[in-house]
């Protein structure tokens, strides 16, 4: 059974789309406000989902299933991009922070395809079988 043309995205033109929405939320949320730790990292997350399910046409929760080695690349990778801070205020979780600047998103999109391109090539794949079957 042939997959459905929503799931036929690469990985370089996902990863494209979640990195611009990525630095779209943070140029918005942290720069032009001027406030580098007041972001929770559920609110940016719960904006990154929906900004990339309406650009791709995936739901949130496939993009939820596909961010892990964006996550990575971001917050773990070599240097990483972004910090977390753990908040002062009881139960608000982590807050995100800059590590040094705003990140190129042409590192970012090699980043994730050097490190972690072939998991979502297969991630993707996997949603168009079990959303044709």
């Amino acid at each position: 059974m042939e997959v459905s043309q929503r799931y036929k995205i690469s990985s370089e033109n996902f990863a494209d789309t979640y990195f611009s929405s990525v630095l779209e939320i943070l140029q918005k949320e942290i720069v032009e406000k001027e406030q580098p730790s007041k972001l929770r990292m559920d609110d940016f997350y719960k904006h990154l989902f929906k900004k990339v399910a309406d650009k791709i046409g995936f739901s949130e929760s496939e993009i939820k299933y596909l961010h892990h080695p964006f996550h990575w690349t971001l917050f773990l990778g070599q240097p990483p991009f972004l910090g977390l801070i753990y908040s002062k205020v009881f139960g608000e979780g982590y807050l995100i922070k800059l590590k040094n600047g705003m990140p190129e998103k042409s590192k970012l999109i090699s980043s994730v395809l050097e490190k972690h391109g072939k998991l979502l090539e297969a991630r993707i794949e996997n949603l168009g079988n079990q959303n044709h079957q």
